[in-house]
């Protein structure tokens, strides 16, 4: 991702969710931006890992350190309250304070089943399910955000994965992420006489570790992809209350890794 360097100097960021995916992507640019990122996930070396994936903590770490930035890894369940309130512990006696705060928990993926429909869902995974993706980000931010609050500053993001009111085919699946963009709408009405912004972002279609492992490519020769899937080639366009990743962007003169410019949905020529 091309962005200005050292632009961030100074500055404390925090993801929540940070081994893999969209977490890893932007604790990544923000430490190339000179932030200081602490990052955090299930998923960490000789640890239990959070989903049966192999991408860990460790390796997000390295790679913010490889491009010039510095960053340090916390194992935490973000379901765990108790755990969550010694992050928020840790990076106030670290850092005295907390500029960024980027919440894309997920880690829920196997908890639910595309083919049943609502009256069929396992009744037992709904609420490990809701704990995990939509409660960690509540008690994230209830134990993050005091530290802006208090300095009357900072920025808070919520990840999600677009902006429409149709259905996103799972119950589940659509029920936390409609109520993820409304956390968001939400924190951002209960800030509006501090000096923090809270927003929720779709970073569009992602061409994750999951997403080229599922086409079978890699990050080097994703495009062999594009034959099965044409919409691997764009994403959205941004809407002035949650914006898209392509409209911000163009204002701010981003480009994706490898130099294309993220662009509305379209398939390709």
């Amino acid at each position: 991702m091309a962005i200005e360097k050292a632009c961030l100097a100074g500055k404390i960021a925090l993801v929540a969710g940070a081994t893999r995916g969209a977490g890893r992507g932007i604790a990544r640019a923000l430490g190339e931006a000179g932030a200081v990122v602490y990052c955090t996930g299930r998923s960490a070396a000789g640890q239990p890992r959070g989903m049966d994936r192999p991408e860990t903590l460790d390796e997000t770490v390295a790679l913010i350190g490889e491009a010039g930035g510095r960053a340090v890894g916390l194992r935490v369940d973000h379901t765990r309250e108790e755990e969550v309130a010694r992050l928020a512990a840790r990076v106030r006696n670290e850092a005295g304070r907390l500029d960024v705060l980027v919440d894309s928990i997920w880690g829920a993926d196997p908890l639910v089943d595309w083919a049943r429909r609502f009256w069929e869902v396992d009744l037992a995974n709904i609420r490990p399910y809701l704990d995990q993706t939509l409660i960690s980000h509540l008690i994230t931010s209830r134990h993050l955000a005091p530290l802006m609050v208090e300095a009357n500053r900072g920025l808070i993001i919520e990840v999600i994965d677009g902006h429409f009111a149709g259905y996103r085919g799972q119950i589940l699946y659509d029920l936390v992420k409609a109520s993820l963009a409304r956390l968001a709408y939400g924190m951002s009405m209960e800030l509006a006489r501090t000096g923090v912004t809270a927003l929720s972002l779709s970073p569009g279609f992602l061409r994750s570790e999951a997403v080229l492992e599922h086409f079978g490519v890699r990050e080097e020769n994703w495009r062999d992809a594009i034959a099965k899937d044409p919409y691997l080639c764009g994403i959205r366009n941004s809407t002035p209350r949650r914006p898209r990743s392509c409209g911000l962007g163009e204002r701010r003169e981003c480009s994706s890794q490898g130099g294309a410019h993220p662009l509305r949905l379209r398939p390709c020529a």
